[in-house]
């Protein structure tokens, strides 16, 4: 039989395992320019992030969810051996001054949050000055397609290599190859009766001009 409350805590338990590992990339992730094209397990860096942030949004509502369906238990968590309910219990101080510890914390830049906070600033730092010093001129789109690419749209391909997407559309039509912003490499592939990845060099050969 199919159960809400048990559906609620698995989404919420699953959700959460998966947030924990988006996290690890999204930290890693570099800044600055040339971060974009950045890739951990065939998904660049808008993918992890917007993985990340689809996972954050179930994780709340499953949690909402379960909150709701388990509010019994949770208010007897609030109350003391006399069974009467008190909100201000020892469990529930040592769990508010936890999160209003973390929130002050983080806001004012307080230890240990201000070292986390400087080893993440030292090494964007690090990695803009390494793209920066290592980044070739030219055209930075690879010569191999990023993962699943021709499922994407052009608009969200060149906004991954951080170029225009209008003056591409203009410089492939003047080519004789029929696109938009809004189609998908592979909707331009078959309107155009080409291959995805023809369409591709395409786009690197337009972007090299």
């Amino acid at each position: 039989m199919v159960s809400l409350r048990k559906i609620a805590s698995l989404t919420a338990l699953l959700s959460f395992t998966a947030l924990v590992y988006t996290s690890v990339f999204t930290y890693l992730a570099p800044r600055g320019p040339g971060s974009s094209q950045w890739e951990a397990l065939g998904l660049g860096k808008h993918e992890w992030l917007a993985l990340h942030t689809d996972l954050g949004i179930l994780f709340l509502v499953a949690g909402i969810v379960h909150t709701i369906l388990n509010i019994k238990p949770l208010i007897s968590y609030l109350r003391n051996k006399k069974k009467k309910l008190r909100v201000l219990t020892l469990n529930f101080n040592v769990a508010l001054l936890l999160t209003v510890w973390v929130v002050v914390g983080s806001l004012f830049n307080l230890t240990p949050f201000n070292a986390i906070r400087s080893f993440t600033e030292a090494r964007s730092t690090r990695s803009r000055h390494h793209s920066e010093a290592v980044e070739p001129a030219g055209n930075p789109i690879p010569e191999k397609p990023p993962f699943l690419y021709s499922g994407r749209t052009l608009a969200n391909l060149c906004n991954k290599y951080e170029i225009e997407a209008g003056p591409v559309v203009q410089e492939l039509v003047s080519m004789g190859i029929n696109a938009r912003a809004e189609w998908s490499i592979r909707q331009i592939a078959e309107t155009n009766d080409m291959e995805p990845l023809s369409v591709f060099e395409a786009i690197r050969q337009v972007h090299g001009q």
